[in-house]
């Protein structure tokens, strides 16, 4: 299974292009006595919204701006722009690498799964029943031409399987901007009349430190 996983993830080399986003980024070149600013919009005379420090790690970059010099970043309950020349990826932060976590949610129901290629592992968490973890039994990774998406299948029980796809995303309850939409298929039913077993959630997914 680690030979699959490995040469499934070769096709999506780790490098600063809106294909391979999101991904976890570090500040670079930034003086000890200073700090990294996130402004509201990707300009530099754009108001100041928050800031990183001088040796911050494992930032996710969700996007660029059109002429690639800024990056989308969230910060506090929204979203902001950091300077790309201050930012250098990270090791096995590339969101579909086998040794990134990744972290998604769904609001309408509430839910959330902490996903572990490396450990093949899945926390699944939501309000009315107990955590789960579940084995991940398979990950494919779409061929290249075709849109960057990954598919992971689960052993049976309280899920079947999670797509994600590179895709612009909103929580609905914040300003925050997510570059990974997932659809979530849950075999465990809520404590609910209306729903079923089987059925499909949906929600976003950020990149994570291991």
């Amino acid at each position: 299974m680690i030979r699959l996983l490995a040469a499934l993830f070769v096709l999506w080399p780790i490098c600063v292009a809106a294909a391979d986003l999101p991904a976890l980024f570090n500040v670079t070149d930034v003086a000890s006595n200073d700090v990294l600013n996130i402004r509201e919009t990707p300009s530099a005379s754009s108001a100041i919204i928050g800031s990183f420090a001088p040796n911050m790690a494992g930032i996710e970059v969700t996007g660029l701006s059109e002429n690639g010099k800024w990056g989308r970043v969230n910060t506090g309950e929204r979203a902001g722009w950091v300077s790309m020349r201050f930012m250098e990826a990270a090791a096995n932060g590339h969101w579909a690498d086998p040794n990134t976590k990744l972290s998604c949610f769904g609001t309408e129901p509430f839910w959330s799964v902490v996903l572990s290629p490396t450990t093949r592992s899945a926390e699944y968490t939501r309000p009315d029943a107990a955590p789960v973890t579940t084995e991940i039994t398979q990950v494919l990774i779409s061929a290249p031409g075709f849109p960057p998406a990954a598919w992971m299948m689960f052993e049976k029980g309280a899920l079947d399987w999670v797509q994600l796809n590179q895709a612009s995303c909103n929580d609905g309850m914040s300003d925050r901007e997510f570059g990974i939409s997932a659809q979530l298929a849950v075999s465990q039913p809520m404590k609910d009349p209306l729903t079923l077993p089987n059925y499909v959630v949906n929600g976003c997914c950020s990149v994570i430190p291991h």
